[in-house]
């Protein structure tokens, strides 16, 4: 016990006196004697950073002894330190630092302080075009807008984007696109169109596209008009009439005119057949004379279609009989 206390008493006059060195910033006291920076460098710079993203700055710092450091990294202004306590030579820092919100578009400098707190022995280290930040986002402008009203349930939007260009060399490129269709959550893509992958409901859709640039910089959504899908067909009309039996061959046949508000023309089907008309001169009227029939019994139907081309179920079967051929010429008796 006694030899043990001996030694305490020995040992603690030294401590004493190494504390003491190293509050007066004596031999005993470590001090920076390097700052290398690794990355970003204006060698290898970051190809781009948008105002307020993240870079990580990474350096080698060395010092002759074993002591408190501060390493701070520094872009456009604005820093992060850490803290260590190196037992080692040297040792390589990572340093997320945030490029700042307001900075100018531009190549900017990255600088690596690194400073002992307790006597002040400071070293820096300074990369010139480290950082290349855009600052500009980038502009979407619509194409023509998809016929409307329309029934095609699932029309094709298109667009274009561009990501102007600021300072030299700062110009990051169009990555992609954020679009939205109605309340629908948005989606990625990198194509300058959108086809609906499933019919829409009828109603108005509204289609909205931003762009995105290579650095992050999201640029201002824009909005087509209104597209509105109409796939509804109109309402049946009434079932086609004409006078029967008759020895027309080409009889008048009419029906209940529609009443929708899109209404277009009728669809004649003569014998299960669609009746082709010339261009525009499809019957809009609830009429209609027929061609030479044979004799015999026949039928006709008609549909409505309106403005879009949608055409309604067809009507209830009407009926003529077409009577072409005399009776028998009486025969006399003996």
């Amino acid at each position: 016990m006694k030899s043990h206390w001996r030694r305490t008493l020995v040992i603690a006059p030294l401590l004493a006196a190494a504390l003491l060195a190293c509050a007066s910033g004596s031999a005993w006291a470590a001090n920076v004697v390097g700052v290398e920076i690794y990355s970003p460098t204006k060698s290898s710079p970051v190809k781009w950073a948008r105002p307020g993203s993240t870079v990580t700055v990474t350096a080698r710092v060395t010092v002759d002894g074993n002591d408190l450091v501060r390493v701070s990294a520094c872009i456009g202004g604005h820093g992060q330190y850490v803290d260590h306590y190196m037992t080692v030579a040297s040792k390589v820092f990572s340093i997320s630092v945030q490029v700042p919100a307001g900075i100018a578009e531009g190549s900017t400098n990255v600088d690596v302080i690194a400073q002992i707190p307790s006597n002040g022995s400071t070293q820096i280290a300074s990369e010139s075009n480290a950082v290349y930040v855009d600052a500009t986002p980038p502009v979407v402008a619509l194409g023509a807008l998809p016929t409307t009203p329309t029934a095609n349930p699932r029309p094709t939007w298109t667009w274009s984007g561009s990501d102007p260009e600021g300072v030299p060399d700062c110009n990051s490129g169009l990555d992609y696109y954020i679009v939205a269709l109605d309340g629908e959550l948005p989606f990625q893509t990198t194509g300058a169109s959108f086809t609906p992958s499933s019919s829409l409901a009828d109603g108005a859709h509204v289609l909205r596209v931003k762009a995105v640039d290579k650095a992050g910089n999201i640029g201002m959504e824009q909005a087509f008009a209104a597209v509105v899908v109409d796939t509804t067909p109109p309402a049946a009309p009434g079932m086609p009439r004409a006078a029967s039996p008759t020895k027309n061959a080409t009889p008048t046949w009419t029906w209940t005119a529609a009443t929708d508000l899109d209404f277009h023309h009728y669809n004649v089907y003569a014998d299960g057949a669609k009746v082709v008309f010339a261009p525009s001169a499809e019957p809009t009227t609830g009429s209609y004379t027929s061609a030479a029939l044979a004799h015999g019994m026949h039928v006709l139907e008609v549909t409505s279609v309106d403005n879009l081309g949608n055409e309604s179920a067809k009507s209830t079967q009407g009926h003529v009989m077409i009577d072409l051929v005399a009776p028998d010429v009486p025969v006399m008796n003996p």
